[in-house]
């Protein structure tokens, strides 16, 4: 089998089956423990590591890291916790969500586990719409004042960062050969 999603979810499950994809319900800490070593190439975790306890995913890290073969990569899909904006609209919205983590974290219990070349990869921008507009410095005349602008339209930019920025961050992490 090329690929397959494993599910806890029936219904998720059901859906990626009428897609046309092979899925099967199970926990994926159960599957994996199922498995050969090395015998995946990639493992990819959508939505997911948010859910679990600070125990429960180390254990899903080391499984992944156990379970890919050497050259396979572990990609966890989750939500910014930079962004205020995706810690309100996700993590206090969904009753399952354990906690924000700090992406640090993430990349420091893949580490832990023994993948390298551990990076993150933000998507997913909010609409630039919703970003305080900046003043435009040329409308003033006084070379200080041009100064001040631009520094002021640089930390509202950096505001609008932490506060909307980008709402998804995917944990790319290499298992070396």
């Amino acid at each position: 089998m090329e690929s397959y999603g494993v599910d806890d979810d029936a219904e998720m499950v059901e859906m990626s089956r009428l897609k046309g994809l092979q899925a099967q319900p199970a926990d994926i800490t159960a599957h994996l423990s199922q498995l050969p070593t090395g015998s995946l190439g990639g493992v990819f975790s959508g939505r997911r590591i948010e859910h679990l306890d600070p125990a429960a995913l180390q254990t899903f890290l080391s499984l992944a890291y156990r379970y890919v073969r050497p050259g396979g990569t572990l990609v966890c899909e989750t939500p910014n916790t930079r962004s205020l904006f995706a810690i309100a609209d996700t993590c206090y919205r969904d009753p399952t969500y354990q906690k924000p983590v700090h992406l640090g974290t993430y990349r420091f219990i893949a580490q832990a586990a023994g993948f390298a070349d551990v990076e993150l990869s933000y998507s997913l921008e909010v609409l630039e719409a919703w970003a305080v507009e900046p003043t435009g410095a040329s409308a003033y005349t006084d070379p200080s004042l041009q100064a001040l602008v631009r520094e002021v339209n640089s930390r509202l930019r950096r505001g609008d960062e932490q506060v909307f920025g980008y709402q998804r961050v995917a944990l790319i992490a290499r298992k070396a050969d």
